[in-house]
C-alpha cells in the first residue's frame, strides 16, 4: 500500500526542524533573523480568507474606494496575529516579493510603491505613550512638544502628507504593565488608539491603522470598535487546515491520495455499523480525506479543538510544531496520519503534548509502557487517540466510534481493536476509564487494574510463592484449627501429635502412599485430605492471582489516599471471599486410611474444609466403642504380662488400622469405660484399679489386663522401717538405734520435673504427697505453644501475623486452711493439656516430721555419712 512519503514532498521547515514559530515584529531590521526576509516571511505564508480580505480592504483604502482605514486581528497564543502583521509589513514595503507572492498564488492586486510602513512591538519598544513611538519613527519627534493630553485629529492628520500604515503588536500586553498602576497614562493611550482609529477611517485620511490584540481586555476593543473597524478573529478562521497543510507539505500528488482514500472509504463502508456514529455519511467524508491529506480530518478536527481550548494553547503554531513531529517520524510507514500516529513515546512529540496537560500525557505514558505486551501497538494507539479526547473539560471523552476511527487502517481488523480495548479497560491500562459508554484518560488510578496488573507483574517477575503463602494462610484460617499443615507448600512434620494435612492437589491412592505415607514413623497421627477432584491448586493461576492481589492490597494499605482506603479494603475482601468460594468449592474429601502394615487402603469421605466438621467426621468414624475393641484386641495378644497405656498408645499413633485418637482424653474415657465394666483390671506399681476403685486418672505406666484372666501378685514381705537417729558429732557416727520420731512439723516444698500431660503431673504428685500432707500453696508452670482446650494463642498468633508464638506462665494459688492430698489432684485435673510444652509444680506442704518416708530417710542418712 502506498505510503505518505510516496504521495507528498515534505516542506523543508519540516525536513530540517527550522520553524518560523513565535514571530517578533522588533527582529525586521536584525538581518540575522528570519523576520527580517520578505521572501522567507512571504513564501511561508498561504493566503487565508482573513488575508485576502484584509488586502482587499487596503487596496479599496489606498484607492479611496472605501474609507474604512482601521484593521483589528484578535485571537490567542500562536493563531497567526503577528504572522499577518509581519506579512503585510513586507507585502506593502517589497514590490519585488509581492508581486511573486500574488503570482504564485493568482491574485490581483495593484498597491501603490509610495506606503509608508511603520511597526511597533509594543512589549519590546515600551513607550511610555504609543504617539512618542510613532512621532519618532515618521521623523515629527519635534512636534512632541505640542502634545497636551494626547494628539488631536488634526495632529494626527499633519503626520501623514502621504500613505502611512501603522501597525502596533503586542498592544494588550504593553498595557497590562500599568492598567491598574497608573490610571492616567491608561486612559490618554486608549484614547490617542481610539482618535487613531477615527482618523483612519475618515474618507479623505491617508492613513492606515492595523493592530493586534487578544481578545482579553474587552476595555480596548470596545474603544477601538466604535469606529467600526475591519475586526478578524483568527482562532475562527475557515482555512485553518490550509494553513496547516501548507506549512508541513510542498506539494500532494492527488491521485495518489486518491488511491489511498478509497482504501481507507472501502475498509470504512465494511464497518459502516460501528463507526456510523462518527461517519454519518462516507461519501462526503471521502471529502474531508481527501481535503486534508495525509492528515486525517478526525486528527486535525480533535487537535485544533483542544489547542484552542487549552489553557496553555498555541492554536496553529502548536499544532504545527506537533504535526511536524508525527509527519517526520510515521510518513515513511503510514499510508494516513491518523490520531494513533501521536506517539508520546518520541521525546518532540511528548514534549508538544505536554504543553496541553502534563500530568495526563504522563499518565498515557504509563499505561502505553504497561501493556507493550498486549498487542502493543494497537494498546498505543488507542491510548492516544483517548488522550486527545480527554482534554476537552466538561465533554472529555470519545465514543468506541473515534477510537475505531482513530485506529482502523486497511490492514487492521476491526475485532482487533475492539479486543485490546476491552483487555486495556479491563486489566491493563490504571487510567482509561469507561463511563456513560464514552472512554477517557483521568489522572486517578483505576484501582482494580491497577492492582491486577501488579499482581501480574509479581507473578511473572517473583514467581508463584508468595501467593502460595497467601493461599496457605487463607485455608488455614478458613480450616480453623491447630497443626494444619497444607501440602505440598509446607512439610508435614512426623511427630506423635495430631497433624491435619490439608493437599492442593488431587493424588492417587499410590501417590498417597509414595509421596504422604512413605517413611513416615506416627503414621496415625496424620489426617490426610484433599481436593475431592482431580484439581492442582497450586498450578491454578486464576487463585494464585487473586491471592498475589490481595499481597498487593495489603502493600498498597500503607500508601495510599485515605479516600481510596475503603475501595481498596473493599477490593481485597471480595478478592477473599472469592479464593475462600473456590476453595469451598474444592473440598474436600478425607483420605480415611485402613489395611495393616505397609498394605494401605483409602476410603474418600466427604468432608468441608473445616476443623469442627473434619474432627466430627473423624469422632464418628471412631466411636467408643471401636477404640474399646481395639484396647481389648491389644490386651488380649498379651494376656499374662498385659500392656502398658504408653505401648496401646503407641501402637495407635502408629499404626494404621487403628483408630485416629484426636484426644487423649478419649483413649482416657475408653480405658476407664472399659474398668468399670469388669473389662480390665489396671496396674500402678502395687495399686490395683478396679470397678470398685477406679483411679482419677490414668498414666502411661499403666498395665493394662483382661480383667477375666487377671492373677492379682502375691503381697511383698514388706520390713518394719527402722528410723535412725543422726548423730551430733559429724566425725563419730553411732550405730543406728531405734527410737520414736519426735512429733514435729515442719514446712516441705516439694518440685515435680516437666510433664506432657496434666494427667502425668497427677501421677508424679501422688507419688510425692503422703495422704495427711496439708497443702498451704502451689505454683504451676506451663509452657508450649497452647493448651488444649482453648486456642487463644493460636488466635493470637494469627492477628499479629507470626506463625509461633509460645506460652509461657506461672499460676501461684494459696490455700488459707490448707488442703489435702485428694483434693490438690482434682484441682490439678482441671489443668489443660500444653501443646508442644509441658506442664509441672511446686508444692508447699507442712508435714509430721514422724511420718517422712523411710526410704527418703535412708537416702537422707546416707548422704549425710
Amino acid at each position: 500500500m502506498l505510503k505518505v512519503n510516496d504521495c507528498v514532498a515534505l516542506a523543508n521547515e519540516v525536513l530540517t526542524g527550522d520553524f518560523l514559530g513565535v514571530i517578533n515584529i522588533y527582529n525586521l531590521q536584525d538581518k540575522s533573523k528570519p523576520e527580517s526576509s520578505a521572501k522567507k516571511v512571504l513564501g511561508l505564508t498561504y493566503p487565508t480568507i482573513s488575508i485576502k480580505q484584509v488586502l482587499s480592504a487596503i487596496d479599496e483604502k489606498l484607492t479611496r474606494k472605501k474609507h474604512h482605514g482601521a484593521y483589528i486581528f484578535t485571537g490567542g497564543y500562536g493563531t497567526g496575529k503577528s504572522h499577518t502583521l509581519l506579512f503585510l509589513y513586507h507585502f506593502l514595503t517589497n514590490k519585488i516579493q509581492r508581486q511573486t507572492w500574488l503570482s504564485k498564488w493568482q491574485l490581483k492586486f495593484k498597491f501603490s510603491d509610495t506606503v509608508k510602513v511603520i511597526t511597533s512591538h509594543l512589549r519590546a519598544d515600551d513607550p511610555n505613550f504609543l504617539w512618542e513611538d510613532i512621532y519618532e519613527k515618521l521623523g515629527k519627534k519635534k512636534f512632541l512638544s505640542e502634545v497636551k493630553d494626547h494628539p488631536t485629529a488634526e495632529q494626527i492628520k499633519f503626520l501623514t502628507s502621504e500613505p502611512v500604515v501603522i501597525i502596533l503588536d503586542e498592544i494588550e500586553d504593553w498595557f497590562e504593565n500599568f492598567w491598574n498602576s497608573d490610571i492616567s497614562r491608561r486612559n490618554r493611550n486608549l484614547n490617542f488608539l481610539t482618535t487613531l482609529s477615527e482618523v483612519a477611517s475618515e474618507s479623505e485620511s491617508e492613513l492606515i491603522f492595523i493592530g493586534a490584540l487578544y481578545g482579553r481586555k474587552q476595555e480596548i476593543l470596545a474603544k477601538l470598535s466604535r469606529t467600526k473597524p475591519f475586526l478578524k478573529d483568527l482562532a475562527q478562521a475557515e482555512d485553518k487546515n490550509k494553513i496547516i497543510l501548507f506549512r508541513l507539505f510542498k506539494e500532494v500528488d492527488s491521485s495518489k491520495a486518491k488511491k489511498v482514500v478509497e482504501q481507507y472509504t472501502k475498509h470504512y463502508t465494511a464497518h459502516h455499523d460501528r463507526i456510523k456514529t462518527v461517519i454519518p455519511s462516507i461519501d462526503d467524508y471521502r471529502k474531508e480525506l481527501i481535503n486534508t491529506f495525509p492528515i486525517h480530518p478526525q486528527l486535525m478536527d480533535i487537535l485544533f479543538q483542544n489547542y484552542s481550548s487549552s489553557k496553555n494553547y498555541q492554536n496553529t503554531r502548536g499544532m504545527l510544531y506537533l504535526l511536524s513531529s508525527v509527519v517526520k517520524e510515521s510518513y515513511q510507514n503510514e499510508s494516513l496520519i491518523l490520531t494513533s500516529a501521536v506517539n508520546p513515546e518520541i521525546d518532540e512529540i511528548y514534549d508538544d503534548l505536554f504543553q496541553l496537560e502534563p500530568s495526563l500525557i504522563a499518565k498515557c505514558l504509563e499505561d502505553i509502557r504497561r501493556t507493550k505486551t498486549i498487542n502493543g501497538s494497537l494498546a498505543k494507539g488507542i491510548l492516544t487517540t483517548v488522550f486527545l479526547y480527554s482534554l476537552s473539560g466538561a465533554r472529555a471523552g470519545c465514543e468506541p466510534g473515534h477510537i475505531y476511527l482513530g485506529n482502523l487502517k486497511p490492514e487492521i481488523n476491526i475485532n482487533d481493536i475492539e479486543t485490546t480495548l476491552r483487555n486495556l479497560v479491563e486489566y491493563y491500562a490504571w487510567f482509561l476509564w469507561s463511563v456513560d459508554g464514552k472512554y477517557v484518560l483521568r489522572n486517578e488510578e483505576k484501582l482494580p487494574v491497577s492492582i491486577n496488573f501488579r499482581a501480574e507483574r509479581i507473578l511473572k517477575e517473583e514467581g508463584p510463592q508468595s501467593a502460595l503463602s497467601k493461599l496457605v494462610d487463607l485455608i488455614r484460617k478458613e480450616f480453623g484449627g491447630r497443626e494444619v499443615y497444607v501440602w505440598p507448600v509446607e512439610d508435614l512434620p512426623d511427630s506423635r501429635y495430631v497433624k491435619y494435612a490439608v493437599s492442593l492437589q488431587h493424588l492417587l491412592e499410590d501417590e498417597i502412599k509414595e509421596r504422604i505415607y512413605k517413611g513416615r514413623e506416627w503414621r496415625n497421627t496424620l489426617i490426610y485430605f484433599q481436593p475431592r477432584v482431580p484439581v492442582d491448586l497450586t498450578e491454578r493461576q486464576d487463585i494464585l492471582l487473586k491471592c498475589q492481589r490481595i499481597l498487593v492490597c495489603e502493600t498498597m494499605e500503607k500508601e495510599i489516599q485515605k479516600d481510596k482506603l475503603s475501595q481498596l479494603k473493599e477490593i481485597k475482601g471480595r478478592e477473599e471471599e472469592e479464593v475462600l468460594n473456590i476453595i469451598k468449592g474444592n473440598y474436600g474429601q478425607w483420605m480415611k486410611p485402613g489395611g495393616k502394615q505397609e498394605k494401605i487402603l483409602f476410603r474418600p469421605i466427604e468432608i468441608d474444609l473445616s476443623y469442627d466438621d473434619v474432627t466430627k467426621k473423624i469422632k464418628d468414624s471412631y466411636g467408643g466403642e471401636v477404640i474399646e475393641d481395639e484396647i481389648i484386641s491389644l490386651i488380649s495378644e498379651q494376656k499374662e504380662t498385659g500392656i502398658t497405656v504408653g505401648d496401646i498408645k503407641t501402637k495407635f499413633f502408629k499404626q494404621i488400622g487403628y483408630p485416629i485418637i484426636l484426644e487423649n482424653r478419649s483413649l482416657i474415657d475408653s480405658l476407664m469405660n472399659l474398668c468399670q465394666n469388669r473389662k480390665i483390671i489396671m496396674e500402678r506399681g502395687k495399686t490395683i484399679y478396679t470397678a470398685e476403685n477406679l483411679p482419677l486418672d490414668i498414666n502411661d505406666d499403666f498395665v493394662i489386663f483382661i480383667a477375666d484372666t487377671y492373677t492379682k501378685p502375691p503381697e511383698p514381705k514388706v520390713k518394719k522401717p527402722e528410723i535412725y537417729v543422726i548423730p551430733t558429732d559429724r566425725d563419730t557416727i553411732a550405730s543406728p538405734t531405734t527410737v520414736e520420731p519426735a512429733e514435729e512439723i515442719r514446712t516441705v516444698s516439694i518440685e515435680t520435673g516437666p510433664h506432657a500431660t496434666s494427667f502425668n503431673l497427677q501421677n508424679d504428685v501422688e507419688g510425692k504427697l503422703l495422704q495427711d500432707d496439708v497443702i498451704k500453696s502451689i505454683s504451676v508452670v506451663i509452657s508450649g505453644k497452647g493448651l488444649d482446650q482453648v486456642q487463644f494463642l493460636e488466635e493470637i498468633s494469627q492477628a499479629v501475623g507470626q506463625g509461633a508464638l509460645y506460652l509461657d506462665t506461672e499460676i501461684s494459688i494459696q490455700f488459707s486452711e490448707g488442703i489435702n492430698k485428694t483434693q490438690l489432684l482434682k484441682i490439678l485435673e482441671k489443668f489443660p493439656n500444653p501443646v508442644q510444652g509441658s506442664i509441672q509444680i511446686r508444692i508447699n506442704i507442712e508435714r509430721e516430721k514422724g511420718e517422712a518416708p523411710r526410704k527418703a530417710w535412708d537416702q537422707y542418712i546416707e548422704k549425710f555419712k
